[in-house]
C-alpha cells in the first residue's frame, strides 16, 4: 500500500468517524429534550412515594415525598429531620404547618412540592440553555439516565438530572454553577412506584384556622413598576399586587421558561436596611435595594449578578410619594 492509499484509507476512515459523531450529537440534541418532557410528565401523572434526602447549603433534611398524580393532583412533603414541619398541596392550593404555628394556606400554580424539579414546559428556556445526555448511574434501585441543561451564559446555573430508564421518573437532581461545582441536590433513598395510601396525603392536624396571604393579579403592563435592561433570555412573565403591601406595592416575577425570579416592590418599613443589601446562600440570591421611599428586593435560584442586575432594573412609571 502506498502512503498516498494509507492517506486517503486514513481520511475517509475519519470522515466515517466524524460522520458517526455528528449523528450522534444530533440524536442527543433531540432526545434530551424528549427525556425532559417525559420526565415532568411522569412526575405530573405517576403515583409515588418515598424517602429523599436534600441538601442545600450547609444543611441536609430528609425528607419523605407522597404523591398521587393524575388529573386531582395531589402531594405531601413531610420533614424527617429538624423541625416538624409539611407541606400539602391539592391541585393549586398548598397548605404550609410549621410546628405549632398556625398553617398557611395560599393559591399555587400547579408548581409541584419536589426540589429542582426543572419544569421545561415553557420553550423559551431553550434560548438560554443546551441540553445533552451525560451518561447512565443507578440512583435508589433503579437504572437512570443522566440529562444535562447547560446555561448558555454566566447568569443562570446549570442542572444534571437522573431520569428513570422506563417510568422517566426524576430520581436525583443537582444544581451546577459555571465552575461545575454542585451547588444544591436532592437524591432519593428509597422509592415506590405506586399509590401512597390515603392517609399519607392528609395533613397531620386540622388547619380550619390556617390564614390565607392573597394577591391580586394585574394586568400585564397595568403596573407602577417598570422594567429596564435585564439579563438575555428574562422577561416579564407576570405582576400581582400583594394584600397587605399597599396601593404601590407591587410582586413582579421575571423568568426565561426554566428559572423565575421574584421582585418585591413596597414601601419602606422601620426594620428596612439603610443601603443595598446582598446576601446569598446556596443556590438562592438575595438583593435588596432602597430608593426612598421604596424598597425592592428580588430573590432566586441564579447567581447574584443575575439578581442584582434585575433588581437594579426596577422604575417607577412615576415617581409616588
Amino acid at each position: 500500500m502506498t502512503f498516498r492509499d494509507g492517506l486517503r484509507r486514513a481520511w475517509t476512515a475519519g470522515l466515517i468517524v466524524w460522520s458517526i459523531a455528528a449523528t450522534l450529537a444530533s440524536a442527543q440534541d433531540v432526545e434530551a429534550p424528549e427525556l425532559l418532557s417525559r420526565m415532568n410528565a411522569a412526575m405530573r401523572d405517576l403515583d409515588y412515594h418515598g424517602a429523599l434526602i436534600y441538601q442545600h447549603g450547609s444543611r441536609i433534611d430528609s425528607l419523605r415525598l407522597f404523591h398521587m398524580g393524575g388529573e386531582n393532583e395531589r402531594e405531601r412533603l413531610v420533614s424527617l429531620s429538624g423541625p416538624r414541619n409539611e407541606i400539602i398541596r391539592a391541585g393549586n392550593t398548598v397548605t404550609c404547618i410549621q410546628g405549632t404555628r398556625v398553617p398557611t394556606v395560599f393559591p399555587s400554580a400547579r408548581q409541584q412540592l419536589l426540589p429542582l424539579l426543572p419544569d421545561t414546559g415553557d420553550e423559551r428556556y431553550r434560548l438560554s440553555y443546551s441540553t445533552r445526555l451525560a451518561g447512565t448511574d443507578r440512583v435508589a434501585g433503579y437504572e437512570a439516565r443522566i440529562v444535562e441543561i447547560v446555561p448558555r451564559d454566566a447568569y443562570r446555573y446549570g442542572y444534571r438530572l437522573w431520569i428513570e430508564r422506563d417510568s422517566h421518573a426524576l430520581l436525583r437532581a443537582a444544581m451546577i454553577g459555571s465552575d461545575q461545582r454542585l451547588l444544591e441536590q436532592f437524591m432519593f433513598v428509597n422509592l415506590t412506584l405506586g399509590a401512597p395510601s390515603a392517609a399519607d396525603l392528609l395533613p397531620s392536624r386540622p388547619i380550619d384556622q390556617a390564614t390565607t396571604p392573597a394577591e391580586e393579579p394585574l394586568l400585564r403592563d397595568g403596573g407602577r413598576w417598570q422594567l429596564g435592561e435585564l439579563p438575555a433570555g428574562f422577561t416579564l412573565s407576570g405582576r400581582r399586587r400583594p394584600a397587605d403591601g399597599g396601593p404601590d406595592a407591587e410582586h413582579l416575577v421575571i423568568s426565561d421558561g426554566l428559572v423565575s425570579v421574584s421582585v418585591y416592590v413596597e414601601r419602606r418599613s422601620g426594620d428596612s436596611p439603610e443601603t443595598d443589601v446582598a446576601m446569598s446562600r446556596g443556590v438562592l440570591s438575595v438583593y435588596t435595594r432602597i430608593v426612598d421611599p421604596w424598597r425592592i428586593t428580588a430573590l432566586g435560584n441564579a447567581p447574584k449578578e443575575t439578581i442584582e442586575k434585575i433588581a437594579l432594573s426596577v422604575g417607577s412609571v412615576a415617581s409616588p410619594r
